[in-house]
């Protein structure tokens, strides 16, 4: 898709259609976006899980959320149930 107000409404649309309440990126530019393939993102949805600190706790949780929410609360420190922690502050990804 081509960046634009166009595609980003269409985005927000579907977003508000399908009831997802959670913080959204959409860089435009499908899979060629600077952002998408910085990050080595190849199908959508791609989740990330952010701690309770605000740092990236997980990239690739796409089918691990039922197991990687519960050990991330109940964790003592952060990157304590995570085989994927990094210390580096959250980005905030909204656009």
């Amino acid at each position: 898709d081509a960046p634009g107000d166009a595609s980003l409404a269409k985005v927000r649309d579907v977003a508000a259609e399908e009831g997802m309440a959670w913080h959204h990126y959409y860089p435009g530019n499908g899979f060629e976006s600077a952002f998408t393939m910085a990050w080595g993102i190849d199908s959508i949805p791609a989740v990330f899980v952010i701690d309770r600190e605000g740092r990236l706790a997980h990239t690739e949780a796409r089918r691990e959320l039922d197991a990687l929410i519960p050990a991330l609360l109940s964790a003592r420190h952060v990157g304590a149930a995570t085989s994927n922690p990094t210390t580096e502050p959250a980005l905030n990804l909204e656009r």
